[in-house]
């Protein structure tokens, strides 16, 4: 017999398990979940999700004609100590000054996905680092840019420039109206394509492992002594190949590291 949980627990529990899955959730998959680890019954997890969407905490998405249950974006969401995302609509007295205002739109990154999370908190933690040290970070790289949510946080964050680029025109376009959207044009350059011959004092990937691994001859020049990469869209099963070719030949060094639902984040520092 499951043990009784509070309504309020069995709403965080629900919520950790949509948030912190590497794959989509279906209401039977949830379900299925919770009995599985022993918490709830059934009439008791399809009202805390009713409650859970009510309350804009949870949504409802459908991909490939079946429906899922998703983080909602229809209020603030914290992604890391100090960055939140936000609906471009809701009332400026809702939201702090370290609020990302995004549009929705079709590109990846909006940020419900744990590698857009990982990075997120990769650069929190690391702009902390540096401030806290007298640290001026110059200048930042966000390859694959999707609604440029990474480059927002880390302009926000303090890095004084920050160029975005993304090969897809629909991305490319999202991104520029999200950085117009929060009053960072000044701030943030979006291209398709990265200038290769330039240094910077961060780079963001959040790409899939086989492109990381492509892109390191290419990175190497492109940083300096104290430069940092940002990455994630790595999977657990995956960070020992990434780990083993970035940390050859004392190259770079691992500072940062963390993992969220099944997905690993990592940040290497140049020598």
């Amino acid at each position: 017999m499951s043990t009784m949980i509070p309504p309020t627990n069995l709403k965080d529990i629900i919520v950790g398990i949509i948030k912190d899955s590497a794959a989509l959730v279906s209401p039977s998959d949830l379900e299925k979940e919770m009995i599985k680890i022993g918490h709830g019954v059934r009439k008791d997890i399809r009202l805390a999700v009713r409650d859970l969407v009510e309350e804009n905490v949870l949504e409802y998405m459908d991909k490939h004609g079946k429906t899922h249950l998703a983080l909602s974006f229809r209020k603030p969401v914290r992604l890391s100590r100090r960055i939140v995302v936000s609906p471009p609509d809701l009332r400026s007295d809702s939201i702090s000054e370290n609020t990302i205002k995004l549009h929705m739109g079709t590109a990846f990154g909006k940020g419900d996905h744990p590698t857009t999370q990982l990075c997120v908190c990769a650069l929190d933690d690391i702009m902390a680092d540096a401030i806290a040290a007298g640290k001026k970070i110059e200048s930042a790289l966000d390859i694959g840019t999707g609604t440029g949510i990474l480059a927002m946080a880390a302009s926000i964050l303090g890095v004084t420039q920050v160029t975005a680029c993304d090969r897809d025109p629909m991305s490319e376009n999202e991104a520029r109206m999200n950085v117009r959207l929060n009053g960072l044009s000044d701030r943030i350059f979006i291209t398709g394509v990265p200038d290769w011959n330039s240094t910077y004092d961060i780079i963001i990937a959040n790409l899939r492992y086989p492109t990381l691994l492509d892109l390191q001859s290419k990175l190497i020049p492109m940083t300096k002594q104290g430069s940092a990469l940002v990455f994630s869209g790595i999977k657990k099963t995956e960070i020992d190949i990434v780990h083993d070719l970035y940390l050859k030949n004392d190259v770079f060094k691992l500072v940062w590291s963390g993992q969220r639902g099944g997905w690993c984040g990592v940040v290497y520092q140049k020598w």
